[in-house]
C-alpha cells in the first residue's frame, strides 16, 4: 500500500538498487552553464546533486564536483546519447555550455528521441558581445564546432559583424588566414564566464602572428568591419563587405544597387540556378558583372575576383606554422563580353575545383565560342545548358522563338 493507504499505481515501486520505478523515464534536464559569471539557480544545482547520471564536459563536471560514479564525460556525443536513451528510470542531467539550444546539444538529443526540459543560460555569443559593449541584433553567428570552417569563414567574408563559436584547430588564427583580402578587426573573448576571462582585439596580421599557446579555450571570435571597429580605421572593406541578411528586421538590403538587383534577370537566373546563399564564396571574372556581384552579396554570400585564378593550395606561412587560405570558390561567374576576356583555362580551373558547384558565363556573340570551349575543359562532370538573356515570354506563357542576338548565359552545374 502507498503511505496514504491506496494501492500503488501499476508499474510503481522500487528497483533492486532502491531507485523509484516508473513506466516512463523522467525527462532529461538540460542545464545551460556559462560559468560563475551567470551562476546556476539553487534548483539547478540541486538537480545536479541528486541526479543518477550527470552528462557534461570535464570542466563542467569538475565545477560541480560530480563524482566519477555518476558522471558521463562528453567526448563524442553518440555514446552519451545512447546512455541517456537506455538509462531506464535513472534521473539524468546534462550540463552544457551557455544556451544548449543554440549550436548545442539540444538538436542532437531531440533527433535521438530523448525527452528533455531545457533551462538555458546566456549564450557564449551574448556574453561575448556584452563584454565588447556591442549591440548584436545585426550580427551573423556561425560555429566551427564539428562544421566546415570554410563555410563559416565565407560568412565572415560576406558580412560586417560575425561571431564565430570556435573549436581547437578552427579558431582565431585559422579565420585570420582567410581574411587577407577582407580587412577585419578580430576580437577574441577567451574563457567566457570564468575568473580568468580575457578580451583582446587584433588586426588580421596580429592574429596570424599570435602564438597558439597564448589562446585560451573555449573562446568566441568576433569579426568586425568599419564602424564596428573599436577605433577609426582608414582601411577599406575590400572585395566583399556584404549588406547583411536582406530579411533581417525588415531590412531589404543596403547595397547601392539593391533596387536594380531585384529587377535583374541575369542575377536571378544565376543565383537561382546554383542556390547561392550564406556560406558560399562566389568568384567573379571579367568586366560588366558588378550587378551580379551585388546580387550575390544581397543573398549573404562572399564575393572575390578570380581573374588571375585562385591558388587554393597556397598556405599562409606564419612564425607558428602554415595555415590554409580556404579560398575555394563554390561558384565561378564570368563575363565574356566586350572583347576583354579572362583566360579560359584559368576560369575552367577555378570552376572545376573540388568544391565548385559550377560555372556561369554571360557572353555576347563574339565570346560565344570561347564560352563553349570552357565547357569542353570542364568535362563530363558538369551538366550544361545555354539560355538567352533575358528569355522573351509571351502573355500566354510560351517562349517567343524569335532569334535572340544575345547576351547568352552558359550554365555548367556539377552532377551530384
Amino acid at each position: 500500500m502507498s503511505p496514504a493507504g491506496e494501492a500503488a499505481p501499476s508499474g510503481a515501486g522500487s528497483t533492486d538498487d532502491g531507485h523509484p520505478r516508473s513506466e516512463r523515464a523522467l525527462p532529461v534536464r538540460v542545464l545551460g552553464y556559462i560559468g560563475e559569471a551567470a551562476p546556476l539557480s539553487a534548483s539547478a544545482r540541486r538537480a545536479i546533486a541528486e541526479a543518477d547520471l550527470v552528462v557534461g564536459g570535464r570542466r563542467h563536471l569538475e565545477a560541480f564536483d560530480v563524482p566519477s560514479s555518476r558522471r558521463v564525460v562528453l567526448g563524442p556525443l553518440d555514446p552519451a546519447i545512447e546512455t541517456l536513451r537506455s538509462r531506464g528510470p535513472r534521473r539524468a542531467v546534462v550540463v552544457a555550455s551557455g544556451d544548449p539550444g543554440f549550436f548545442g546539444i539540444v538538436r542532437r538529443l531531440r533527433a535521438a528521441g530523448v525527452e528533455i526540459v531545457v533551462e538555458p543560460g546566456p549564450s557564449a555569443c551574448a556574453v561575448a558581445f556584452g563584454r565588447l559593449g556591442q549591440p548584436w541584433e545585426e550580427a551573423q553567428v556561425v560555429s566551427t564546432v564539428g562544421r566546415d570552417l570554410r563555410r563559416a569563414l565565407n560568412v565572415v567574408r560576406a558580412h560586417r559583424l560575425v561571431a564565430v563559436m570556435t573549436t581547437v584547430g578552427a579558431g582565431l588564427r585559422e579565420i585570420a588566414a582567410g581574411l587577407e583580402a577582407w580587412p577585419r578587426r578580430l576580437a577574441l573573448v577567451e574563457r567566457i564566464g570564468e575568473p580568468d576571462e580575457r578580451v583582446r582585439w587584433f588586426t588580421v596580421a596580429e592574429a596570424l602572428d599570435l602564438d597558439p599557446a597564448d589562446i585560451a579555450e573555449p573562446n568566441v571570435v568576433v569579426a568586425a568591419a568599419d564602424e564596428h571597429w573599436p577605433e577609426n580605421s582608414e582601411t577599406s572593406l575590400g572585395p566583399s563587405a556584404g549588406s547583411g541578411m536582406p530579411w533581417r528586421l525588415g531590412d531589404r538590403g543596403a547595397h547601392p544597387d539593391a533596387a536594380r538587383v531585384r529587377d535583374d534577370v541575369l542575377s536571378a537566373l544565376v543565383t537561382g540556378a546554383f542556390g547561392i546563399g550564406p556560406g558560399d564564396l562566389v568568384g567573379l571574372a571579367g568586366d560588366g558583372i558588378d550587378l551580379l556581384g551585388a546580387a550575390v552579396a544581397e543573398r549573404g554570400a562572399a564575393v572575390m575576383r578570380v581573374d588571375g585564378g585562385v591558388d587554393a593550395s597556397s598556405p599562409v606561412v606564419t612564425a607558428h606554422g602554415r595555415l590554409p587560405r580556404l579560398e575555394r570558390a563554390d561558384v565561378v561567374c564570368v563575363s565574356l563580353t566586350g572583347g576583354v576576356w579572362p583566360d579560359v583555362e584559368l576560369v575552367a580551373d577555378a570552376g572545376a575545383g573540388e568544391l565548385a558547384r559550377g560555372v556561369a558565363m554571360v557572353t555576347d556573340d563574339a565570346g560565344y565560342d570561347r564560352a563553349a570551349s570552357v565547357l569542353v575543359l570542364l568535362g563530363e562532370a558538369f551538366d550544361t545548358r545555354v539560355l538567352p538573356v533575358p528569355v522573351a515570354t509571351t502573355l500566354d506563357g510560351s517562349h517567343d522563338e524569335r532569334p535572340h542576338p544575345g547576351p547568352y548565359l552558359f550554365l555548367a552545374r556539377r552532377r551530384s
